[in-house]
């Protein structure tokens, strides 16, 4: 049977954008394709309140060139949606049906709350929502969608008409940004959203536990922060990086201060978006106010992923949402590490013998390496991918399971987690984590601990099936002053595997500071 392959294009105020995806099962699907093209569809229309010729012009071919790139996939269906600038535009349906004669997709105006639903329904698939209080936001060009939700349960959604481009040509303009005009927006923001969202104060909106957000803005300043630590060339994913709220009120000033052309040439923001971005980042910086939030998550994704999901559900493949509810952050990470071992064709029975070992040490050392849950997921996800780089080349295999992981499509990891859970896999042979390694040094100080403790964990959990015959059936520790004992039980003697778990071990003894002594328990008494 043919795979299920689909395309969403998404009209937005600023960009046009293609995802194509290929279904995977369930909700899951992986992308085959993702392009952009800024049309600045809303240029013009605080003014007018009509879509400008060229502004048209410019958005359909960049429509007639993301449809053929679709068909080159052989897609089976292919969805447009349009929103704020189409929804706003007296001439918004007209240039909707000229769409669709000319490209024959079906495309269609899409209500803010719509628009608030399939972000949230995005963030859902990302983010451990779970007995916690959520905002989510998703801030376009022409407008700022926000769910505020518990769990899954979505309790309301708004659409505020605080879109980039829209502010900009409200209050902005395009060139240096006086303080006085600066000052009039952020007033004008927090009154939107303070009539919105409702008062501070002791009957007010109770701040959220996790506030998620998506756009172009949030994806430019984050990629603008981690050009400011780490330099221009910086390679840093940024899907579920976290912003301050101090470092947002700075970037803001920064960016404020700065002339049109001087931005243009800010480290990790694309000149196009140069002339809208303060408006932007103002609107992030109030609504971390408003929220009475210190920080914000990226992601990476939105509207047109949650519309990818609608439709695998329609088309009968995905998991209707009446079932049995969303599946679990944790099941997501478990089914695309899974998946991405599949792909690589991996031996499944070591995979799975590493990774319970790798988890039983974990539980058997919490009073020694002292991490959460999240850092358990990672480890077990690690443990069925550490093998992937395989499929590239047997030499520097570890090396090669780095760059696989971190480029695969790893549904439920934010990028700071596929940054550490692709060290992990990197660092479970060979030499042990440099400073002069660039993929170790570019992560931060705490989680280049983390990386150690796991990877420690995972090079003992591999060397204890090192002859592939999962003849280990358990692992148990021990723990005196400044000793570790391992306790492995085994039906057979397991020679090879107790050398080879010896000979890793290290970087737990370095980064631990103990000594690490394993012998074998559970081993059948002689008869006198």
């Amino acid at each position: 049977m043919k795979p299920l392959r689909l395309a969403v294009i998404d009209l937005g105020s600023n960009s046009v954008r293609l995802l194509v995806a290929q279904g995977e099962g369930g909700d899951r699907f992986q992308i085959l394709d993702d392009e952009k093209v800024t049309t600045r569809l809303a240029r013009g229309l605080v003014r007018r309140d009509r879509l400008e010729p060229e502004a048209m012009e410019e958005t359909l071919r960049a429509v007639r060139d993301m449809r053929e790139i679709a068909r080159g996939y052989d897609v089976r269906r292919i969805a447009g949606v349009a929103t704020s600038a189409v929804r706003r535009a007296k001439n918004g349906p007209a240039f909707l049906r000229r769409i669709r004669e000319e490209t024959g997709i079906p495309f269609r105006a899409i209500p803010g709350e719509e628009e608030a639903r399939l972000a949230f329904r995005s963030a859902l698939s990302h983010f451990p929502f779970e007995g916690r209080r959520v905002a989510v936001a998703d801030m376009g060009g022409g407008s700022l969608e926000v769910v505020l939700a518990q769990g899954d349960r979505i309790e309301r959604t708004l659409s505020l008409d605080l879109g980039a481009v829209l502010l900009t040509e409200r209050f902005l303009g395009s060139k240096r940004i006086g303080g006085r005009a600066l000052r009039r927006l952020e007033r004008h923001v927090r009154r939107t959203l303070s009539d919105a969202l409702g008062r501070n104060g002791r009957r007010g909106l109770r701040p959220p536990d996790l506030f998620v957000a998506s756009g172009g803005t949030l994806t430019s300043m984050a990629r603008m922060l981690v050009a400011m630590r780490q330099g221009a060339q910086a390679d840093r994913r940024i899907h579920g990086m976290v912003l301050r709220r101090a470092a947002v009120r700075q970037l803001l000033e920064f960016l404020a201060s700065c002339d049109a052309e001087a931005r243009r040439h800010v480290p990790g923001l694309s000149p196009d978006r140069a002339d809208i971005i303060v408006a932007g980042v103002c609107v992030v910086a109030e609504i971390l106010r408003a929220l009475r939030v210190e920080e914000v998550l990226v992601n990476g994704n939105g509207v047109r992923e949650g519309l990818m999901v609608e439709m695998l559900d329609r088309l009968g493949r995905g998991r209707p949402a009446s079932a049995s509810g969303p599946r679990s952050r944790s099941e997501l990470r478990e089914e695309s590490a899974r998946a991405l071992a599949v792909a690589c064709r991996r031996d499944p029975a070591h995979l799975e013998q590493v990774r319970r070992l790798a988890l039983q040490l974990f539980d058997a050392l919490r009073p020694l390496h002292d991490l959460g849950e999240a850092d358990r997921e990672i480890l077990g996800a690690a443990a069925l991918l550490h093998d992937v780089g395989y499929v590239v080349g047997h030499e520097d295999h570890h090396k090669h399971a780095y760059h696989l992981i971190r480029h695969a499509d790893l549904r439920g990891f934010s990028d700071r987690e596929i940054e550490i859970l692709a060290n992990v896999a990197r660092y479970y042979r060979g030499r042990p984590p440099r400073a002069r390694h660039r993929n170790f040094a570019l992560l931060r100080k705490p989680d280049r601990a983390v990386v150690r403790r796991l990877a420690a964990l995972l090079r003992l959990a591999d060397g204890l099936d090192r002859a592939r015959r999962g003849v280990v059936r358990g692992v148990a520790a021990d723990l005196r002053d400044s000793q570790v004992t391992l306790r492995v039980r085994s039906p057979v003697a397991p020679a090879v595997e107790l050398t080879e778990a010896r000979r890793r071990a290290d970087l737990f003894e370095d980064e631990f500071d103990v000594a690490l002594r394993i012998v074998r328990s559970g081993a059948p008494r002689r008869s006198r």
